[in-house]
């Protein structure tokens, strides 16, 4: 007699498949030369930098980071992406790409911004992306009010 799967379980074959599925489409787009519309953004690396001061006393690295709008992140479901690469030899190197869907919208590109923020803080922690350390970061945002006036 075959083994049930739980529920939950199923939920996260799905949502692994999910992701591998996404990743490697964004993966492609990548090796093809990624997005037309992708280029690094100066005002959007100026609220990095703002943020990176007002919310995380200046601890998140600036060199070597590139914040920009691509299309592309939406061909996995996403409205954001961040990727960290440290190649032996070049050190590390921060991408957040942002859906250009949320051009228009200020404060939903600065709520993305700021999530993908938390990531770069945690990005030496193992474990759940999205798990309690994430969410304890995000805690510490909403009581520093950051998220003020955006929502």
């Amino acid at each position: 007699m075959p083994k049930k799967t739980s529920v939950p379980h199923a939920r996260l074959i799905a949502a692994t498949l999910f992701l591998l599925i996404g990743n490697a489409v964004c993966l492609a787009v990548g090796l093809l030369g990624g997005s037309k519309q992708a280029a690094a953004d100066e005002e959007l690396f100026r609220a990095y930098r703002e943020f990176n001061r007002q919310y995380f006393a200046a601890k998140l690295p600036e060199a070597n980071v590139v914040v920009q709008w691509d299309a592309a992140v939406e061909l996995g479901g996403n409205v954001a992406l961040t990727w960290i690469t440290n190649y032996e030899g070049e050190g590390e190197k921060i991408a957040i790409s942002i859906s250009t869907r949320m051009q228009g919208c200020e404060p939903c590109a600065s709520m993305t911004l700021l999530h993908e923020m938390v990531h770069v803080k945690l990005r030496k922690c193992d474990g759940d992306q999205h798990g309690k350390a994430f969410q304890r970061e995000m805690r510490r945002l909403v009581r520093l009010k950051a998220f003020d006036r955006r929502w």
